[in-house]
């Protein structure tokens, strides 16, 4: 089973394997702005603009923990101030994204394939 570690100040997340195998990922967006937080192998945070304007800015934290045979991964992303303009509009955006994002995780992770868009 892997073992994931956030790099911070890079950027990146390291997994583990057994017999020394290693990978890495890098998170690419133009968007994001670094990782403000890290924890090795549990947890990472970073700053995520919204909107065409990016005026809403939340913060982003995933927590990785272990859960029986496999990972469980939590992300929230906050606060949103649905009484300001265009709180509602960047949250909508958000929930639309992370959801996108997270079953594009899972369908690799679990199943193999690569359901991302095409560019």
């Amino acid at each position: 089973m892997p073992r994931p570690s956030a790099c911070p100040g890079r950027g990146a997340i390291r997994r583990s394997w057994p017999a020394g195998c290693r990978t890495r990922s890098r998170a690419r967006s133009p968007r994001t702005r670094g990782p403000i937080e890290a924890t090795a192998g549990r947890a990472f945070a970073f700053r995520r603009p919204w909107l065409a304007d990016e005026s809403v800015v939340t913060t982003v934290r995933v927590t990785i923990t272990p859960s029986g045979y496999g990972t469980r991964l939590r992300l929230e992303d906050g606060p949103f101030q649905l009484d300001q303009p265009g709180g509602i509009d960047a949250w909508a955006e958000a929930l639309q994204a992370w959801s996108e994002a997270i079953a594009m995780l899972r369908a690799y992770l679990d199943f193999s394939v690569d359901i991302r868009p095409r560019q």
